[in-house]
């Protein structure tokens, strides 16, 4: 069994310079992590929070390096479809359906937990083991 990383917890692998080896993410994680990073973090700087941007290049190299020891699973298209209908029996919308791909790569992946900072809305689509990205990294 290994672990699914979410976009946010490889956010937090880029920005504590971690690069995860042999644990799994799905494609769309790259591009959630380059819109994420170009379209700006929001951290608290002396107390105060503030919006940061990055430029795509920055925000290219930072998946690059961040996601090199990563093994990609994704959803065929009649997996994908099915999801849709899994979703729309369960009432999901908007952005949740992105958790809902998340969470069903990674049961079909084998994985045992999802490592994320979004907790509130995986509880929302999965039962696996859900683990912070902080306490996930420093003992991995």
């Amino acid at each position: 069994m290994t672990a699914y990383l979410d976009t946010s917890a490889l956010i937090r692998a880029w920005r504590l310079k971690v690069a995860p080896k042999g644990y799994v993410t799905r494609s769309h994680s790259l591009a959630e992590f380059y819109s994420t990073l170009t379209g700006g973090l929001t951290a608290r700087i002396a107390g105060v929070e503030t919006r940061i941007k990055f430029t795509p290049r920055d925000a290219a190299q930072g998946a690059r390096e961040t996601f090199s020891g990563m093994d990609f699973k994704d959803l065929t298209p009649v997996q994908t479809l099915a999801q849709l209908d899994i979703a729309a029996k369960k009432n999901i919308q908007s952005a949740n359906i992105h958790d809902l791909m998340h969470a069903a790569v990674a049961t079909q992946s084998g994985c045992s937990e999802i490592v994320t900072t979004n907790e509130k809305h995986f509880k929302l689509v999965t039962k696996l083991k859900l683990t912070d990205p902080a306490d996930f990294l420093a003992k991995h």
